[in-house]
């Protein structure tokens, strides 16, 4: 019988465990959407979990959704999310960033 601790193939990804962690709104980035050491704290202090799904990510400065929220639409907030994603993989974690679309889909219109 399998069980929430056997191995999960998913793709190209090999997870250790079945557990995912589902995305939360946590609303911990720094002035400019740029993620932080908190966040990569928070996120490599659940590694062991199989996988971790981020909280909504804003992919444009339009489709920004809340305060405090992520974004990853510029360099300087990739670097920064590169330090969460190095984090968690440190301690032997996959990651998955989900990003905030539903507020671009609204404002469509301004960006074309």
């Amino acid at each position: 019988m399998t069980t929430l601790f056997d191995s999960l193939s998913m793709g190209p990804y090999i997870l250790p465990n079945r557990i995912i962690m589902a995305p939360m709104t946590r609303g911990r980035s720094d002035v400019g959407a740029l993620p932080n050491e908190l966040m990569a704290e928070y996120y490599a202090s659940r590694a062991d979990a199989g996988l971790l799904i981020t909280e909504a990510t804003a992919i444009h400065p339009l489709g920004y959704g809340w305060l405090g929220a992520p974004g990853i639409w510029n360099e300087d907030q990739t670097k920064k999310w590169k330090l969460v994603t190095d984090a968690v993989h440190e301690k032997g974690g996959k990651i998955f960033l989900q990003h905030e679309l539903r507020s671009l889909q609204e404002k469509r219109e301004e960006i074309r």
